[in-house]
């Protein structure tokens, strides 16, 4: 399309055409010609020119940690047979990712040529952003014609939760005995194995067991029993009648951070996860920690107003492990003791092994919080209360501390918490 300046020349142009007439001067007649002739030559250029831009994104990683910062390359290549003019393009960035999106100005690209065009983005806020589209306009040298074009591809970017470095307090992962209850060392390490059996084409000649090979007249391989892990379920609140506040100052985005804190650290110890929140509707099940972290970064509040479903099927579906919530305290008024948020989490943890939680708040539910971490402690809970603003890792050693004995923990608990009973190695 013709620019401010390109429609001036031609007006001229149409002005010096009827003054020539006029006039009977035939110069101006051939000025006038030249002056039309200049922006429908510029027309024809940009479009030529500006359809052969091809564009393509290049960043390390399209999952970021929350504050990390990442080079983001704009790849600019002429795919036609002429070189282009000037070029001005723009990266639609979202706020999350920018203050603002970047801009350049490129003189011209050679037929074949490629320009990288660099810029950074700051992961600010958790969820899933998309960088793009990327905008396109080309213009001749004398700025009298320009074409835009808006390229459909994005490129989608995931950025976590705040997650913190925890220290210990949970305790390394255990199991209960077996009938008998012999254990036996299950860290794969050395030439420690828990049976043998026949040798099958593909597996390892060095892990062949010679002294029962010799005696049965066949090959035996020494087979290793596999690494037994624990399992941990994070319980997620995530109601909005029950947070507060807005941004990265709402309860519920400390909720998330602390139960995405808390993923990472257990997930580095080895616990099988799951994570659930009221919303859902079926037991959960074991996924990897990334899952866990991609989920955690796009959730949104729930219109739920009640934890009642969700301490029914935790109760059904618990078994060996280690329950961890992030709740904050009941709304309302009604005694802590007495709400049903409170029965519901009691009645959650009832078929775990071991039992902890994180109460978040704002400081106005301080009081409150306090009286549920009481609540729980009684009941053999290892709890703590998280303010909002206060880094996770302050208050995590909390959880180290013993329940309180006038809970109807099961006796396994009596142990490191998140265990479900002492081991005792046999060797072999």
């Amino acid at each position: 399309m013709p620019t401010a300046r390109g429609l001036g020349v031609l007006l001229g142009a149409a002005l010096l055409w009827a003054a020539g007439r006029a006039l009977g001067i035939d110069e101006l007649l051939v000025v006038a010609t030249v002056a039309a002739a200049l922006p429908l030559l510029a027309l024809v250029g940009v479009r030529v020119g500006g359809g052969a831009l091809a564009v393509r994104r290049r960043l390390r990683s399209d999952r970021l940690a929350h504050d990390a910062h990442e080079q983001v390359a704009l790849d600019l290549r002429n795919d036609g047979r002429l070189p282009t003019s000037t070029v001005l393009a723009r990266e639609v960035v979202p706020d999350a990712l920018a203050s603002a999106s970047p801009r350049w100005a490129v003189a011209g690209l050679r037929p074949g040529a490629t320009i990288a065009l660099p810029y950074r983005i700051a992961a600010t806020q958790r969820g899933r952003h998309h960088l793009g589209p990327a905008e396109l306009t080309v213009t001749d040298r004398l700025g009298l014609a320009l074409r835009r074009r808006r390229t459909s591809a994005t490129t989608p970017v995931l950025v976590y939760p705040p997650i913190e470095s925890l220290p210990e307090a949970l305790g390394a992962p255990q199991r209960r005995g077996s009938a008998d209850g012999a254990r036996h060392r299950l860290l794969n390490l050395g030439d420690e194995f828990h049976t043998l059996r026949e040798y099958v084409e593909g597996d390892d000649l060095r892990r062949v067991h010679w002294p029962s090979t010799a005696r049965r007249g066949k090959v035996m391989i020494r087979q290793h029993e596999l690494p037994w892990h624990a399992e941990a379920t994070l319980l997620l609140d995530t109601r909005a009648p029950a947070h507060r506040g807005a941004g990265d100052a709402s309860t519920l985005e400390a909720a998330i951070s602390s139960a995405a804190s808390a993923a990472r650290h257990l997930a580095d110890r080895r616990f099988l996860l799951r994570l659930t929140t009221e919303a859902d509707e079926r037991s959960p099940r074991v996924q990897d920690v990334e899952a866990i972290l991609e989920r955690l970064a796009l959730l949104d509040a729930s219109p739920a107003r009640s934890l009642a479903s969700l301490g029914e099927r935790l109760r059904r579906s618990a078994g060996e492990g280690l329950l961890l919530a992030c709740v904050t305290p009941p709304p309302g008024r009604e005694r802590v003791a007495d709400a049903a948020d409170s029965r519901a989490l009691l009645q959650a943890g009832s078929g775990f092994a071991s039992r902890a939680a994180v109460i978040v708040h704002d400081g106005q539910d301080a009081q409150r919080a306090q009286q549920l971490v009481a609540l729980l402690r009684a009941a053999s809970w290892r709890a703590v209360a998280r303010p909002v603003g206060t880094p996770l890792a302050e208050v995590w050693p909390g959880l180290g501390a013993r329940p309180s004995a006038a809970g109807s923990a099961p006796a396994a608990t009596s142990a490191t918490p998140g265990a479900t009973g002492h081991e005792e190695v046999s060797e072999e």
